[in-house]
């Protein structure tokens, strides 16, 4: 783990997504079903590794409960 400060400390993904300026983008890869993308962009919030995966599966399991 690095020593470097996070960035996100205590936000939702949504606060972690608009703070960073990402939520645009994550939006066109979560309606484009990219879930390559959506990872990489988990990624740049400071989502943990291990549960990127997990996350979008489960969104893209039922997009329509997440607004999509």
């Amino acid at each position: 783990m690095s020593d470097e400060p996070r960035k996100y400390p205590g936000m939702t993904l949504n606060e972690r997504l608009y703070f960073s300026g990402l939520i645009d983008e994550w939006d066109k890869a979560f309606r484009a079903r990219n879930r390559a993308r959506m990872i990489a962009i988990l990624g740049q919030v400071e989502i943990a590794e291990e549960g990127r995966t997990e996350l979008v599966d489960t969104l893209l399991a039922d997009p329509a409960r997440y607004g999509f």
